[in-house]
């Protein structure tokens, strides 16, 4: 696109002061007179020129530092003379020679083994006792720990045999009852809750009777009696209920025939045995036959 660009102008710079020649005049220093060339432009920057004379100029720069030679002190060096030791004095012919000591062997490994077995004596001292520790209550009784241990055990087992026999002690005593009255009685396995036996157990010849009153309600009460006889379920029924007017209900549980009446009484026979619940116990029917199946 050479066509639609103007072709630079050739100028050349214009000089108003042409450079004049150097010449020499006579007079001047070696006979010759030199003369300064004038600059190209035709007046210098004065604003510049006197910008720069007011600029601060810093005494660290040698070239405006006021620091002359003749501020310089001198310094003196002073030069101490070392001390040189002095070499020890060669020992006279006349001295007698000293003993040299000699040089330490290395010992061989059998030897310092055999050195360590001699002093090994840890196993000839007297075994270490570890001291006995009493408790706090063997400190107040005064007496061994063995010994308080001992009692500890002893007065537990004493608890434990007593709870037995408190537990067994109705179970004993029926026993005792069935033997003097010739009855075979026994505890119903099943308790009611809140019911406990009360007193004594009672027997005589050919009977054996049980009281249970209740813990919480000492008007509720039952008792179970136990006699010897030769009715079956029909002739329990006949005799005994219906004959009296009662009205019962019938269950059958585990061989045997239960009646119930007069709301919370049960009479039934088993094995020779007439069993009769009487009272004013106000258990249910599901109560009393448990009863009746756990003896």
């Amino acid at each position: 696109m050479r066509h639609a660009v103007r072709k630079p102008a050739d100028t050349k710079p214009q000089i108003t002061h042409p450079s004049a020649p150097l010449t020499s005049q006579p007079g001047s220093a070696g006979g010759m007179e030199f003369r300064s060339r004038p600059s190209l432009f035709t007046s210098p920057d004065k604003e510049r020129a006197s910008r720069a004379k007011h600029v601060n100029k810093s005494n660290l720069v040698s070239k405006f530092s006021e620091f002359t030679t003749s501020t310089v002190q001198s310094v003196q060096t002073v030069v101490r003379p070392m001390s040189v030791a002095k070499a020890p004095a060669a020992p006279s012919s006349d001295a007698p020679p000293q003993p040299v000591a000699p040089a330490r062997r290395a010992q061989p490994a059998d030897a310092m083994l055999k050195k360590g077995l001699a002093r090994a004596d840890a196993h000839e001292q007297p075994a270490y006792k570890k001291p006995k520790l009493r408790s706090r209550a063997a400190r107040k009784l005064g007496t061994s720990t063995k010994v308080v241990s001992i009692g500890a055990a002893a007065f537990a087992f004493l608890l434990l045999g007593a709870f037995f026999a408190y537990q067994n002690v109705p179970n004993f005593a029926m026993r005792v009852a069935a033997t003097r009255s010739g009855v075979h009685a026994s505890m119903p396995g099943y308790q009611p809750a809140g019911f406990a036996v009360r007193g004594p157990i009672h027997y005589s010849s050919g009977e054996v009777t049980i009281s249970f009153n209740a813990n919480a309600d000492a008007a509720r009460k039952f008792t179970i009696t136990q006699k010897n006889s030769t009715w079956n379920s029909d002739a329990l029924l006949n005799n005994y209920v219906a004959s009296a007017g009662k009205m019962y209900q019938t269950y059958q549980d585990q061989g045997r025939t239960i009646y119930i009446y007069n709301g919370s009484n049960a009479t039934w026979v088993n094995e020779g045995v007439w069993y009769n619940i009487a009272g004013n116990s106000s258990l249910n029917g599901e109560q009393l036959v448990r009863i009746a199946t756990s003896m």
